[in-house]
């Protein structure tokens, strides 16, 4: 039988740290195989994983020794948030199937029967992806995967985030793929006894990333999650525990609690769902001490800081980078910063997500005793087993869903806004007075009027509030420095920006930035590799802003911000140029998880298709006769 996957004595460290994370691993796995991957969390599965789909070694991010062949792989990453790489349900899950050259005919066949199958119908497929929640995003990801259709299907955690029931749906969906095309698979998982009867084998890593079993499914314990340890609680505090199926506004409901609390001026421990946010310096000592920064001596908070990494197994890395740990360890410091300063009451999104059973205890071991102290905690969960612990169980109901629709087609295409602005810009020039001036600005608002009786985004007006400072600035600029202090020819040169840059920073923000890159994949030929790169960095800019929202609650909630504000924006500026350099190696990974670099059977780059064919927009014709107006208003005015 062939081979999927051959290891001979391969061992892989990370290029920022020389100590393996896997260690002289040897095996075999013949095509068609299912193996669940098992050991504790930190044991390297995450790393194994990313190295079986190839998602590393493009980038340079591993040393690697030893023999490894393996099969071209789709692999579903453990976090969801890092994952995303399209800008619309629809494109996201087609993303793959584009990587595999499948034809574009055949992509929305495709990407509606992966949303069946991983329960997803109902989403709208011009729905943001990042604005779904964690377990959404998860089974969205695998849609993406089951689109891409690899000979190698790689799986980290895939119904870790998610309720029982769309568990349930993912591993279905998971079986029926592999009975339709007999693929290998390989799934990373700690809470598996559901995996057990689907599964022909197990591997089992232990904590330094060695392999120290093979053996049948049979032959595997099921895993036990329950709190057997005795605990006198004080009965002071309270938990009440949010639950409902992926998606229904657990997250929400938890925040909003959260900032009623903030309302009360109660001291606050916060777990976000994404534990990246609660990073707060360059080793896993930084981000926990900072929690206690002023509020305690420096022996008090490293000696608190110590005894809580300890319970929670994290000592011994307390000089690594968080942003090295893997997911588990991430959420187990998140836990440790929300709790350190003992707060009046703690909010925590999926505390046991990624965890083994022993790091289980210590996780509930930590927030029972935040409960004995005192403290009221609020956790939304998925974890049937911690929900035997709580005082009380709040149901939280699923929103509304919508009705599928097309995907997004604008009036106007991206390529027709670009060159709509270098027309503006050369017409700029020809200003060179104020009548003129005011001429051209008053064809450019009739014409945003006319736009806005459309259907244009009046929100998006508010855009041009900080455009007009700084064209202000200029026209102040202009006429503080010139000799004569004259205002008109300062006005003019302030007007003459205004025409080119006001409306363009309208057009620019109705860009879409995949429509985009269809332009200019196939309609102006540009290689789709830097083309697709491009324009997935640009769409994560809503991200960032998130992001920069995110960072600043956590920042107020642990109490690490800044009163001057100039000084709180930098720190978070610098804090937001790292994440963004973090996140764009994340994506990376995930585009390369998905065949972005795929090769077909003769060892050649495949020729990536794309899943929208490129058109102008309906009313492109309507923008260069707008120009052409100003033009002339200029022309008769100067």
């Amino acid at each position: 039988m062939s081979t999927a996957i051959n290891a001979k004595g391969f061992s892989v460290s990370w290029a920022i740290d020389e100590s393996p994370v896997l260690r002289n691993l040897s095996f075999v796995i013949p095509e068609g195989q299912r193996v669940l991957l098992i050991g504790p969390s930190g044991a390297g599965k995450s790393t194994l994983l990313l190295t079986l789909a190839g998602a590393l070694e493009p980038l340079g991010l591993t040393t690697e020794t030893g023999n490894l062949t393996t099969s071209s792989a789709g692999l579903l990453l453990q976090n969801p948030f890092t994952s995303l790489v399209g800008a619309s349900v629809f494109r996201e899950v087609a993303f793959g199937a584009e990587n595999a050259a499948v034809d574009r005919l055949a992509m929305p066949s495709l990407v509606s029967l992966a949303l069946a199958q991983v329960g997803l119908s109902e989403l709208d497929w011009q729905a943001n992806p990042r604005l779904l929640s964690g377990g959404e995003m998860q089974r969205l990801c695998l849609a993406g995967l089951l689109t891409l259709k690899p000979k190698l299907l790689l799986l980290d955690e895939p119904t870790a985030m998610l309720d029982a029931a769309s568990a349930s749906e993912v591993r279905a969906a998971v079986v029926s793929y592999l009975e339709q095309s007999k693929t290998t698979v390989v799934i990373s998982e700690h809470r598996f006894d559901e995996w057990l009867s689907i599964v022909d084998r197990v591997l089992v890593l232990d904590k330094t990333g060695k392999i120290i079993d093979d053996t049948f499914p049979a032959a595997i314990s099921t895993p036990s999650y329950s709190y057997t340890e005795p605990f006198a609680n004080q009965k002071n505090g309270r938990i009440t525990a949010l639950v409902g199926p992926s998606g229904s506004g657990k997250s929400t409901r938890l925040k909003a609690e959260l900032e009623h609390s903030m309302s009360e001026r109660k001291s606050i421990g916060w777990l976000p769902q994404n534990a990246e946010f609660t990073i707060a310096g360059n080793s896993v000592l930084e981000t926990i001490a900072a929690t206690l920064n002023g509020t305690v001596s420096p022996n008090q908070a490293s000696e608190r800081a110590h005894a809580i990494l300890k319970e929670l197994d994290l000592e011994h890395l307390i000089n690594k980078n968080p942003f090295e740990l893997s997911g588990g360890q991430q959420r187990r410091l998140a836990l440790a910063s929300a709790v350190l300063h003992q707060p009046e009451n703690l909010f925590l999104d999926e505390p046991t997500v990624g965890q083994d059973p022993e790091h289980w205890q210590q996780i509930v071991r930590v927030i029972l005793r935040a409960k004995a102290s005192g403290a009221d905690i609020w956790v939304a969960t998925h974890d049937e087993q911690f929900l035997a612990l709580c005082d009380e169980v709040v149901s939280v109901q699923r929103p509304a869903t919508t009705e599928i629709s097309a995907p997004p087609t604008g009036r106007f295409s991206p390529l027709a806004l670009i060159f709509t602005s270098m027309l503006l810009l050369g017409v700029s020039w020809l200003v060179n007075s104020l009548p003129a001036a005011l001429a051209a600005l008053g064809v450019e608002a009739i014409w945003l009027a006319v736009a806005l009786v459309l259907g244009f985004p009046a929100s998006r007006l508010k855009l041009l509030l900080p455009t007009a400072l700084g064209i202000a600035s200029i026209g102040f600029s202009n006429w503080l420095l010139s000799e004569s202090h004259v205002l008109e020819p300062a006005l003019i040169s302030a007007l003459r920006v205004a025409v080119f840059v006001l409306p363009g920073v309208l057009l620019a923000s109705a860009i879409q930035t995949e429509v985009l890159a269809d332009q200019l994949g196939q309609q102006l030929g540009l290689p789709a590799r830097p083309v697709i790169a491009a324009t997935t960095a640009t769409s994560r800019l809503w991200e960032l802003a998130h992001d920069w929202r995110q960072l600043k609650l956590v920042r107020q909630i642990r109490k690490v911000s800044r009163k001057n504000p100039i000084t709180e924006a930098f720190n978070l500026a610098s804090i937001m140029f790292v994440s963004s350099t973090r996140g764009a190696t994340q994506t990376a990974i995930a585009m390369e998880a998905r065949g972005f670099s795929g090769i077909d059977d003769q060892g050649k780059r495949m020729k990536r298709t794309w899943a929208v064919a490129a058109k102008w927009g309906s009313l492109d014709w309507v923008l260069p006769i707008i120009c052409l107006l100003v033009a002339a208003a200029v022309l008769f005015w100067r």
